[in-house]
This record gives structure tokens, C-alpha cells and sequence, in this order.
């Protein structure tokens, strides 16, 4: 199967009884990202909210809830 990476694994940290692993070879890199207007009220506060959880740890806190480390690509655990 052929997927996004962070949808896969989160299939697989939700699934941990499926015999299933990532192979240890992918295609390509993806960032994603936000599409917000620059004159959005919001975009100051969603631009320092983001860096606060760059900073804190905090999206890796939720990339290791979310999205398993334990089956993720290259990693045939």
C-alpha cells in the first residue's frame, strides 16, 4: 500500500494486532503545512503558538501519541 506516511502510522498505532511494517524504503518527503491568508487576524497568534511548541516539545509529544515511533519507517519492530 501506498500512502501518506503520518495517516500509515497512525493506522498503525491504532492497529497494533495487524501484522503490518513499513518497509524500510520510501519514495518521497512531504512537509505539511497550513494555508492561512496574511491578513488573517489569526496568522500573529497561529505563527507563536507553533514556535511555543517547536520550543516546549510539544509536537513531539503529539508526533509520539499520534503517530508511533515504535512501527515508523525503517523500523521493522
Amino acid at each position: 500500500m501506498v500512502f501518506d506516511v503520518p495517516a500509515l502510522q497512525y493506522y498503525l498505532h491504532n492497529h497494533p494486532q495487524d501484522s503490518l511494517k513499513f518497509s524500510p524504503v520510501y519514495f518521497a518527503s512531504e512537509a505539511y503545512g497550513f494555508i492561512i491568508s496574511p491578513e488573517s487576524p489569526f496568522l500573529n497568534n497561529l505563527d507563536i503558538k507553533l514556535l511555543e511548541m517547536q520550543e516546549n516539545g510539544k509536537i513531539k509529544e503529539i508526533e509520539s501519541k499520534w503517530l508511533s515511533k515504535s512501527k515508523g519507517i525503517g523500523n521493522n519492530n
